[in-house]
C-alpha cells in the first residue's frame, strides 16, 4: 500500500513530516499535492467563481 501511495505522491512519511510542520505552525489548510494547491490558488485569485455555478 505504501508502494502505491508513492506512486501516486503521496507517501506517508513525507504527508505526515508536513501535517506536523502545519500542526507546529498553527496552520488551518494544508494543501498537499499539486492539485490541491491549484484549486487553492485559483479560488484565493477568483473567490467569486469558486462557488456552484446554479448559484
Amino acid at each position: 500500500m505504501v508502494k502505491g501511495m508513492s506512486l501516486l505522491g503521496m507517501h506517508p512519511d513525507r504527508t505526515g513530516r508536513r501535517i506536523v510542520a502545519a500542526v507546529a505552525r498553527n496552520r488551518a489548510l494544508l494543501p498537499l499535492r499539486v492539485e490541491s494547491w491549484l484549486v487553492y490558488r485559483l479560488t484565493s485569485a477568483c473567490p467569486a467563481s469558486a462557488g456552484s455555478p446554479w448559484g
